[in-house]
């Protein structure tokens, strides 16, 4: 006897269903059944549907359901929750630095497996790599001046040339 699974009752944003199964004891799969942990039924509009999408003009801010920050204003609220953490951010990163991992290695003398501990060059470079693009900023666009604008403006009208104007120009020069 085959047994079927039940789907989740989830609506995707496009108004398909969710394809995945549903967990064990719950109507939608492990997604969907965190979404709807994080915001019950009651605050949920009748028309909600899963997926990426924004219906209002306001993100949530905390876990209780109460709208706040409008989206336009989110990057500048994480700037200013980041400056007041900054003591926290900074010590992260400079731990990040000192990071290390779980490797193992043979034993040349027993041959077995060991753990030691490595540093984690990776976790260290992109700490490096954050610490530098943030104290610093961003690489700056380089700035054109005049000659450069006039040299791309002229490479524009060669571009736009038809083959005809090409030959023309070549046998003048």
């Amino acid at each position: 006897m085959t047994r079927t699974h039940p789907r989740c009752q989830a609506k995707l944003k496009d108004g398909s269903p969710c394809r995945t199964h549903a967990a064990v004891d719950s109507d939608y799969c492990a997604h969907h059944a965190r979404q709807v942990a994080a915001h019950p039924k009651s605050s949920l509009p009748e028309s909600y549907t899963f997926g990426h999408q924004q219906e209002s003009s306001t993100a949530n801010t905390d876990t209780n359901g109460q709208r706040g920050v409008p989206v336009t204003e989110v990057r500048a609220q994480l700037a200013r929750d980041t400056a007041q953490e900054y003591e926290l951010v900074r010590t992260s990163l400079l731990q990040a630095l000192r990071a290390r991992r779980e490797s193992f290695a043979t034993c040349p003398n027993c041959h077995k497996r060991h753990p030691i501990e490595v540093p984690d060059w990776t976790a260290r470079v992109k700490a490096v790599e954050t610490l530098l693009n943030q104290g610093f900023g961003a690489k700056p666009e380089p700035r054109e001046d005049g000659h450069d604008r006039q040299v791309r403006q002229l490479r524009e009208l060669l571009n736009d040339l038809d083959k005809e104007e090409r030959r023309i120009l070549r046998a003048r020069s």
